[in-house]
């Protein structure tokens, strides 16, 4: 477990605003793309990005960040669609709740003209 806390913190110091909705008791070595008898991730350049220690690895830290930035980045996508979405709808409710509002206002209006002409034009008046 402390093996895949190191991989995620690496993925993490790639992106410090990564925030991951996974959980890592679910993740195994073969979701990184690890193939047994691999090295663990080293500072080998010096750089503070971490290497393989070997070559076994079918998909590079690198490349494997890329990707989890593009999957985050299209359900972002996705979800700002749906809010899109939902904010129309919500819009159009509102609007079809007023004018139903000042339709009935504008009947109360009339009913309460034509109640009042009626009252005046009576002959106990």
């Amino acid at each position: 477990s402390s093996s895949l806390e190191g991989r995620l913190s690496d993925l993490v110091e790639l992106d410090p605003d990564f925030i991951p909705d996974i959980i890592p008791d679910k993740l195994n070595a073969d979701m990184f793309g690890r193939q047994a008898g691999a090295q663990p991730y080293t500072d080998q350049d010096g750089s503070g990005t971490s290497t393989p220690h070997s070559a076994n690895y079918a998909v590079s830290p690198r490349e494997l960040s890329l990707r989890l930035h593009e999957i985050i980045q299209s359900r972002l996508e996705e979800s700002i669609k749906e809010l899109e979405t939902a904010l129309q709808n919500s819009q159009r409710k509102v609007q079809f709740m007023e004018s139903e509002c000042i339709n009935s206002w504008r009947r109360e209006l009339s009913n309460s003209k034509v109640g009042s002409s009626s009252i005046q034009g009576s002959p106990i008046a």
